[in-house]
C-alpha cells in the first residue's frame, strides 16, 4: 500500500483501502486530510476484531446466566447512526453470542455441537452435567446484517472450585481455549477477512452465586484482509493479552491491554494498546476509551492515538476530529 500522504493516492482509493480493511471501529477517513489512515487501519482492525471474537467465545465456556448476561439481544431496528444492529462490527462476534443464547442464526448454514462436563459444583450429584464448550461450523452462513461466514470455531472450558462443597464464598476458576480455523467473513461488497488460525486462552474467577466481572484472554494467530478485487491488503500476525471488564449495564464491555501486530504485507509492525476501549450493543464502533498505534518499519512509521466519544461515530486521531466511513 502507498501512503495517503502522496498525491497518487486519491480520496476514492483511500476510501477503498478503508473498506477493504473491513474496519469495525472506525480507523479511517473519507475526508481530504493528508494523514496516513490506511496504515493505521490494518493495525486498529487487528486489535478490535480478534478481541471481540475472543470475548464472544467465553459465552460457550460456561453456563452462568449468559442468556441475558453481557450483550442482551439487540433490537432488529438499528439504534445508532451507523446501524449498530447487525453491522460488520457485530457480525461474527454477535453471531457467536446469539447462538450461545439459543437464538437462531442462519438456520441450516451452521452446525452447533455442544460439549458438556461435570460442573465445578455438582452438589453431590455425580450425573450432573453442564455446558463446557462447543464446535461451530459455518457454511455460507448468511448473517442478518449482511455478509457471509464460513469456517470453524471450537471452545473448550474447564472449571475448578476452591472448596468441594461450593458453599458461600467458594471461588470458581474457569479456563478456556478457543481455536479458530479458516474462518472467512465475506462482506457485502466482496472484501474478505480470513483467519487461517487463531487461538485464545482465557482465565477468570468468580464467586459461587455471582456473575463474573472481569477476565483475561491471550490471543495468538493470523488474520488476512482481502480487497473486493481479491488483492491481499494486510497479512497480520497477532499476539498479546487483553483484559475485559464487564459493564454494569450488561450491555457493554471494555478492553485494556496491548497486542503486538505484524503486517507481513509491508514488513511493518506495531504495538496496539487499548485503554478502556468500550464496546456497546448500540454502536458498531467503540463508545469510549482509546487505542494507540505505535508503528515501526514499512511505510509511515509513527505513533497515533484514536480516542472514542460516547456518541456513536465520534472519534479523534491525535486530538483532531475525523469523519468515519459507514460500517459495512
Amino acid at each position: 500500500m502507498k501512503s495517503p500522504k502522496h498525491s497518487n493516492l486519491t480520496p476514492t482509493t483511500l476510501h477503498l483501502l478503508v473498506l477493504a480493511a473491513l474496519v469495525p471501529i472506525g480507523a479511517g477517513c473519507t475526508g481530504t486530510s493528508t494523514v496516513d489512515y490506511a496504515y493505521d487501519d490494518a493495525y486498529v482492525y487487528g486489535y478490535a476484531y480478534p478481541t471481540d471474537v475472543a470475548y464472544a467465545s467465553v459465552y460457550w465456556a460456561d453456563d452462568w446466566a449468559y442468556y441475558g448476561y453481557v450483550y442482551a439481544p439487540q433490537s432488529a431496528t438499528p439504534v445508532a447512526p451507523d446501524g449498530g444492529a447487525g453491522t460488520v462490527r457485530t457480525a461474527v462476534g454477535d453471531a457467536i453470542r446469539r447462538l450461545a443464547r439459543g437464538e437462531q442464526v442462519c438456520p441450516g448454514q451452521v452446525t452447533v455441537t455442544q460439549t458438556t462436563g461435570a460442573p465445578a459444583c455438582s452438589n453431590g450429584d455425580p450425573s450432573a452435567q453442564t455446558r463446557n464448550g462447543v464446535t461451530l461450523v459455518f457454511t455460507a452462513c448468511a448473517l442478518s446484517g449482511g455478509g457471509t461466514l464460513d469456517g470453524k470455531i471450537e471452545v473448550v472450558g474447564h472449571r475448578t472450585a476452591s472448596a468441594p462443597n461450593c458453599d458461600t464464598g467458594t471461588i470458581i476458576n474457569l479456563n478456556h481455549t478457543t481455536t479458530i480455523t479458516n474462518l472467512v467473513y465475506t462482506g457485502t461488497g466482496g472484501a474478505r477477512l480470513v483467519i487461517p488460525t487463531l487461538t485464545d486462552t482465557g482465565n477468570n474467577t468468580y464467586k459461587v452465586g455471582e456473575m463474573p466481572t472481569k477476565f483475561t484472554i491471550g490471543n495468538q494467530g493470523r488474520l488476512q484482509v482481502y480487497a473486493a478485487n481479491g488483492n491481499l491488503t494486510a497479512d497480520l500476525t497477532v499476539a498479546g493479552t487483553t483484559t475485559f471488564t464487564v459493564g454494569s449495564d450488561r450491555n457493554s464491555y471494555s478492553v485494556d491491554g496491548a497486542l503486538n501486530v505484524q503486517n507481513q504485507a509491508d514488513a511493518s509492525q506495531a504495538t496496539v494498546t487499548g485503554t478502556g476501549l468500550t464496546r456497546t450493543t448500540s454502536c458498531c464502533r467503540p463508545t469510549g476509551g482509546t487505542l494507540s498505534v505505535d508503528r515501526s518499519g514499512g511505510n509511515s512509521p509513527g505513533k497515533h492515538t484514536w480516542s472514542f466519544g460516547s456518541t456513536c461515530g465520534a472519534v479523534t486521531r491525535d486530538g483532531n476530529s475525523v469523519s468515519l466511513p459507514a460500517c459495512l
